[in-house]
């Protein structure tokens, strides 16, 4: 999505505070850097999202009053205890993340939009995202291929090849040909955006959960699994289920999962 630079929302910040994400505590005067909070002891969440179309924004710029830049395209969400602004009618070119939702392993979500002035377009922001715990970026493919063992190439083209059909179904099969959006951790491939097929598409938009379309890609999910003689099932398993542990309290997951249901009853009926 486009954006413009809007001076009074984006500005030089004071020295960072990180509000505390347990529900008992919302203590906001946390350092940045802090592993617990000051008040109650529990550890703090430093929620990394990938904010789309914002290179131009300046690294250690505060927007909102709520997100810093640490990096290119990287902030740092400093009220992870909010729900992130989300409008009641979704564009169309955000639906493939929600649809996808069965893919999560390997693809990011939709975390909310910050909207700036009210003419301006609202920055989409991305989570689960490929950035390490410190908000860096993981390894991209194309850097790290060389020294890679075959085993682990041929692996990572099967999954690649699995994601093939959900992303076509949602018209964003881009998304694996661009060699900047493809990252890996480990066993595992990651993508950083959903870039859609036709880009040129001017966008519209549908209500948020009454006219969302139904998808098909709950069942392509099935054949997503690693072959019988991969040494990755167990990791797969495991990264899977952190996944589902970690999006329980998220509202785009719970759409995303009352779509992806929708979709699988309506396959039994036909």
């Amino acid at each position: 999505m486009g954006r413009e630079s809007c001076p009074s929302q984006l500005m030089s910040h004071p020295p960072v505070q990180i509000q505390c994400a347990n529900p008992d505590c919302l203590h906001p005067d946390n350092d940045l850097g802090q592993v617990v909070c000051k008040r109650c002891q529990k550890p703090l969440l430093y929620r990394y999202l990938w904010a789309v179309n914002t290179a131009d924004i300046p690294v250690d710029t505060s927007v909102a009053d709520r997100y810093l830049v640490v990096h290119p395209q990287i902030w740092l969400d400093t009220q992870p205890a909010r729900q992130a602004d989300l409008p009641p009618l979704i564009p169309n070119s955000m639906l493939p993340y929600l649809h996808l939702y069965s893919q999560r392993l390997h693809t990011p979500g939709l975390y909310g939009f910050c909207k700036q002035a009210e003419d301006a377009p609202a920055i989409t922001l991305l989570d689960n995202v490929p950035i390490t715990s410190t908000g860096q970026l993981l390894p991209n493919l194309e850097t790290v291929w060389k020294n890679t063992s075959p085993v682990r190439q041929v692996y990572w083209l099967w999954q690649f090849l699995q994601l093939w059909l959900p992303l076509k179904d949602m018209e964003v099969t881009n998304s694996l040909l661009v060699p900047d959006n493809l990252y890996v951790e480990g066993w595992r491939v990651r993508l950083r955006e959903l870039i859609s097929d036709y880009p040129d598409i001017p966008d519209s938009q549908v209500e948020n959960e009454a006219e969302a379309p139904e998808s098909d890609s709950a069942n392509d999910s099935e054949g997503n699994g690693s072959p019988d003689d991969s040494p990755d099932d167990s990791l797969e398993a495991n990264a899977e289920d952190d996944l589902a542990t970690s999006d329980r309290s998220s509202p785009i997951a719970t759409e995303s999962e009352t779509l992806e249901s929708n979709s699988v009853n309506d396959s039994r009926r036909r």
